[in-house]
């Protein structure tokens, strides 16, 4: 069973973005709103959550014609996946500080909270410009 669900889990970068946004994201939410969250077409979104539903890592409900998912944290993995998730940093450093530069004027980034690893932090990026 284990294998199984690794085999699922890895086969796709679509599948370890989907368990990111669930990992760091709680609450429930539709297809419609992971896609623009995540810039994944919706026909895709179905099938790589679908994978993940079997696996026993994501959890669905139907509410006012909604199908609604969200991490499954009686999952077996779920603990193990959310230390891997918090390990990992949100973006490379060379394309944070590309994009800083996009911006422009910016004299001072303060990178905290989700980008090192304390999840319950109560700021990410302080920007002074």
């Amino acid at each position: 069973m284990i294998n199984q669900t690794l085999e699922r889990f890895f086969d796709s970068k679509y599948k370890l973005r989907l368990v990111k946004f669930f990992v760091r994201n709680e609450g429930k939410f539709t297809i419609d709103e992971i896609s623009k969250t995540l810039r994944i077409n919706p026909k895709i979104l179905k099938s790589e959550i679908s994978d993940l539903e079997k696996s026993g890592i994501i959890s669905t409900n139907l509410q006012l014609n909604n199908k609604l998912f969200w991490l499954d944290k009686n999952s077996p993995l779920c603990a193990d996946l959310r230390g891997l998730v918090f390990k990992l940093a949100p973006a490379p450093q060379d394309k944070i500080k590309k994009d800083l530069i996009k911006i422009g004027n910016v004299k001072l980034a303060v990178l905290a909270g989700i980008f090192k690893n304390k999840q319950d932090a109560r700021i990410d990026i302080l920007l002074v410009g």
